[in-house]
This record gives structure tokens, sequence and C-alpha cells, in this order.
């Protein structure tokens, strides 16, 4: 209950509210993320070679080519429905 009490407070504040509480949030936000990645890390040290050489064989390998090729069809795809809404239904029989 507290907590739906804060976030209404919060959200019918206006943007001035949620961004002081974004500013406040965020960063224990990222160094949340931070610290649970390091402990990930540190406790999966054994396999951090095997990974990062799993990484650049990837990056360099014959698989980055068809990773590229999928990434731009899903960026293409994204950039059409975000296109759609403005301008009606006529762009998605264009494509």
């Amino acid at each position: 209950m507290f907590l739906a009490a804060a976030l209404g407070i919060i959200i019918f504040g206006g943007v001035t509210r949620i961004a002081r509480f974004a500013e406040i949030v965020v960063p224990f936000m990222a160094l949340g993320y931070v610290i649970a990645a390091l402990f990930v890390m540190v406790m999966n040290i054994g396999q951090l070679p095997s990974v990062i050489a799993l990484i650049f064989k990837s990056a360099l390998g014959s698989k980055r080519d068809l990773v590229r090729c999928w990434g731009l069809a899903r960026y293409m795809q994204a950039a059409m429905e975000s296109v759609v809404p403005g301008f009606g239904a006529s762009l998605v029989a264009i494509a």
C-alpha cells in the first residue's frame, strides 16, 4: 500500500517530480547493476578466459555476417513500427 501511494505521488507530481526521483534512484540502480555484474564475474572467474576468447572469436568469425544481417533486419523493423503510428498504415503497404 505504501509503494502504491509513493508511486501515485511521484506520477501525479508531474515531470519535474519524476525527474527529481530519477536523479536520486538511477545512480543507485546503476551501482547495484555494476556490483551484481562483478559478483557474477567473480563467481565464474574460472570461465572468464574462455568467455573472452568466445567473444573475440564470435566478433571476428563467420557468424558475424549472419548476425549483422539479422540485426539490420530487426533495426529496420523497429524503425518501420515507430514511423507507422504517425502516418497511418500506408507505409506498411509500401514495405
